[in-house]
């Protein structure tokens, strides 16, 4: 990705528990741009992410736009199937997710 686009801050915790380990963390970013919420992980078990902003978040790949995954202000997606990294564009409005990833020991 490039330099200052989709800059976001992230906050994360990590708690043992039975079967993985859970990852707890904060995605913050500009509404207007691609920005990475997780990167592949061959040890992901599950993941939710909840939309905690304003706006829809659009979910995707690297490519996402208004065509991607629509997850509107207080809704989560839950990824129990896919390794692969997903990506966030906002509706313009500022983007604040909230991450579980739980992964393998």
């Amino acid at each position: 990705m490039p330099a200052g686009r989709g800059a976001s801050q992230g906050q994360s915790q990590v708690v043992m528990q039975a079967g993985g380990k859970k990852r707890f963390e904060r995605k913050q970013g500009p509404g207007d741009a691609i920005m990475q919420v997780v990167p592949t992980n061959s040890k992901r078990l599950a993941l939710l992410i909840y939309n905690a902003g304003n706006g829809t978040v659009y979910m995707g790949g690297d490519d996402v736009d208004a065509f991607g995954y629509p997850l509107p202000s207080g809704a989560q997606l839950v990824d129990n199937d896919s390794l692969d990294a997903w990506y966030a564009n906002g509706d313009g409005t500022a983007i604040d997710l909230r991450i579980i990833e739980t992964v393998m020991p």
